[in-house]
């Protein structure tokens, strides 16, 4: 897992919370950004259900309505169906910050994006990954 677009679901009050990195996507930073302790319920099961929404063969120049959602966990409290719908529905946010389809931009530090488009300048990243497609442009610093 932890492949894009990741997010780490919760139930609280009986409603679904969906939450994602701006930065990266690691469900372990992503846990760790949010300050979560993934204790088990009394029931021994998990409370935070890592999920993935991928586009088919890695092509994220599909429409996200074909991307693929996954969770490699189904803990007895989770409703899958709803957790996806939950998932879709943080989608777009997450893509707003993850994907460049147009523009120069300059990206430093540890973080994650997907570039379909524009120029980029990487400079300073020890993880995280950038992912180049078409007539994107990188320029190495």
């Amino acid at each position: 897992m932890c492949k894009p677009a990741s997010f780490v679901v919760t139930k609280e009050n009986g409603d679904y919370k969906v939450y994602f990195s701006e930065n990266v996507d690691s469900h372990t930073d992503i846990i760790e950004e949010f300050g979560f302790k993934d204790v088990p319920n009394v029931r021994g099961e998990p409370r935070l259900i890592p999920c993935e929404i991928v586009p088919p063969n890695g092509d994220y120049r599909l429409p996200i309505e074909k991307w693929v959602f996954k969770s490699d966990i189904s803990p007895e409290w989770a409703d899958i169906g709803k957790i996806e719908q939950a998932c879709r529905q943080k989608l777009p946010e997450w893509y707003k910050y993850h994907v460049i389809n147009k523009g120069e931009h300059k990206l430093t530090g540890n973080i994650s994006r997907v570039i379909l488009g524009g120029k980029v300048i990487i400079d300073n990243q020890s993880f995280g990954y950038c992912q180049f497609f078409d007539n994107s442009q990188r320029i190495k610093k």
